[in-house]
């Protein structure tokens, strides 16, 4: 079951639905309803690492296409419709994207705060029984990224990034406060931040240690009653799903003074990623995949990731300042919803919105 909150909106004589569609609705179909808010409940399947991976070194380029459909299933026709779509957003030294390309032209591209941007579409209208199609394509380059490998070489290890982000320190101090799901003023977070960290070296040994922390602490659960809550809720309980892990060790980083982002994205293909390019023409749906990780900054090295979620028997920092598989696409760092606004009759529109590679 997924987030639907609809709401209606009396102006100027006519019927305005604003439908919000959480992030995870990936080819499902959505009928608008009016009516009241809904708590979210949302269900994710258990993150696994790729089956056979390519190799360390290997960089690919991956087309993803964004597809939402809207169809009036009224017997009116519907006017205006104001479509505000989530868009790939994520530049960084493991990911970047060459090219976008939109079947409509947004009106506009609005920068949403944490490097996040939303794409504005409009359509005239749509006649009872139509369809009309958005499409966005793009073009993205994932690189294996593995600045650290192991807990022993913390500062000196030869980086693979190509740097060209890693010395850019404009607006940390937005990744130092607390923000939706990140209570990093909370006093047990910042009690918690301090425990772990104390005696460290540096912020580097700081993020390392909360990594850890994190790891141990969080029981990995989809069917928990706590998953997708806050930070708050994640040190309380000790379990969730790779959001709760990823705003958890965000919180306590801040806490410690350490500027830190979560990333949403798509990540743990359970088959191998050259797999993705067999068939040619053929798109690989991207549900089952929504996942979340993190980034870290630190001076003189930049934003590094990590994944606290991914677990290895045989290295527990495996995951820490490396992503080695190229099965990982990142999308933003402020999960956005979809967004339909338009006039015309109440519950008039269906919406589905899918994410898929695109061979």
């Amino acid at each position: 079951m997924f987030k639907q909150i609809f709401k209606s909106i009396k102006d100027r004589g006519f019927r305005s639905i604003l439908i919000i569609l959480a992030v995870l609705l990936i080819i499902v179909p959505v009928t608008v309803e009016a009516t009241d808010d809904a708590a979210a409940d949302i269900i994710q399947t258990e993150i696994l690492e790729p089956v056979n991976p390519n190799a360390i070194n290997e960089s690919f380029s991956r087309n993803v296409q964004t597809k939402i459909q809207i169809t009036n299933d009224s017997s009116k026709i519907s006017k205006n419709i104001k479509i505000q779509v989530p868009l790939i957003s994520v530049d960084s030294d493991y990911q970047e994207t060459v090219n976008t390309t939109y079947s409509i032209k947004p009106t506009k591209v609005s920068n949403e705060g944490f490097n996040t941007s939303n794409g504005t579409f409009l359509i005239d209208s749509i006649a009872p029984g139509s369809t009309e199609t958005v499409l966005i394509d793009y073009e993205i380059i994932i690189n294996p990224a593995y600045t650290l490998s192991a807990p022993e070489v913390l500062s000196d290890e030869t980086t693979h990034y190509s740097n060209k982000n890693n010395n850019k320190a404009s607006n940390l101090k937005e990744y130092l406060k607390p923000s939706q799901k990140i209570q990093s003023d909370n006093s047990k977070i910042k009690s918690k931040a301090l425990q772990i960290t104390q005696d460290s070296d540096d912020d580097l040994e700081k993020a390392r240690k909360i990594f850890t922390f994190v790891k141990e602490h969080m029981q990995y659960n989809f069917q928990s009653p706590n998953r997708n809550k806050d930070a708050l809720s994640a040190l309380t309980t000790g379990e969730g799903v790779c959001e709760d892990y990823a705003v958890l060790f965000v919180a306590l980083s801040r806490a410690a003074g350490i500027p830190a982002r979560q990333v949403n994205g798509y990540a743990g293909f359970k088959v191998p990623s050259k797999a993705l390019n067999t068939n040619l023409g053929k798109a690989v749906s991207l549900w089952n995949y929504r996942h979340s990780w993190v980034e870290f900054y630190i001076e003189d090295m930049g934003w590094l990731p990590a994944d606290p979620t991914f677990s290895s028997k045989n290295d527990e920092f495996k995951y820490f300042g490396y992503l080695p598989f190229d099965s990982r696409i990142a999308q933003n760092y402020l999960d956005q919803s979809l967004k339909v606004n338009y006039q015309g009759s109440s519950n008039g529109l269906k919406v589905e919105w899918e994410e898929a590679l695109i061979n």
